[in-house]
């Protein structure tokens, strides 16, 4: 009898295994105080890069938090959050006709810049802070980018995963993309005066 229950056990375990093969299992928890946001990333580190991009309005801080995973049978090969500050008085989240104009050019130069097609699309809320949620196929239809991109305020934050096409339908993904909170209740802080 005794022998029976382990034997079942360790079935039960193996075909769990086997059915997780490639799925994330280690989620944890990555924030960043200087970013205000918080969010479940396997493993739970992130890699930080900043960009300085000179625009018509001004110099733009762009900073990146990457993980990508190191398997190739992982569902997802990148998890990515963005975010930089507008100038306070060129972008605002209850600037609906702007932000409308914002958003599209944004996912139109998303998919120009991988050379992909935008599949889906859809209007999508923060809280109260507007958005969207969009997917872009590329690398001729054989890779996928699923992003939520939103405006707090002046801040503008993109989440995104990348995975080949076949796996874009997944469990972790959307785990990632839904696991995104704002550390700060007073949302005033993203006000702040831009360096220029």
């Amino acid at each position: 009898m005794v022998y029976r229950l382990f034997f079942s056990v360790c079935l039960l375990h193996l075909m769990a295994s086997l059915a997780l093969n490639g799925q994330v299992t280690d989620w944890k928890i990555f924030d960043t105080y200087e970013g205000q946001f918080r969010i479940e990333v396997p493993g739970g580190e992130m890699d930080r890069k900043e960009k300085v991009i000179h625009t018509e309005i001004g110099e733009i801080t762009y900073v990146t938090y990457v993980h990508q995973t190191p398997l190739k049978e992982s569902e997802n090969a990148l998890y990515v959050v963005s975010y930089c500050d507008y100038p306070i008085h060129s972008m605002h989240s209850d600037s609906t006709a702007l932000l409308e104009d914002f958003f599209s050019n944004t996912i139109e130069k998303a998919s120009d810049s991988v050379y992909g097609e935008v599949r889906y699309e859809d209007d999508i809320n923060y809280l109260a802070y507007p958005g969207k949620l969009f997917r872009i196929d590329y690398r001729q239809g054989t890779a996928t980018l699923k992003s939520k991109i939103f405006i707090v305020n002046n801040r503008f934050y993109n989440i995104q995963i990348a995975t080949t096409k076949g796996k874009s339908m997944n469990a972790a993904a959307d785990h990632f993309l839904d696991s995104f909170y704002l550390l700060s209740e007073d949302l005033s802080i993203f006000r702040k005066e831009s360096k220029n």
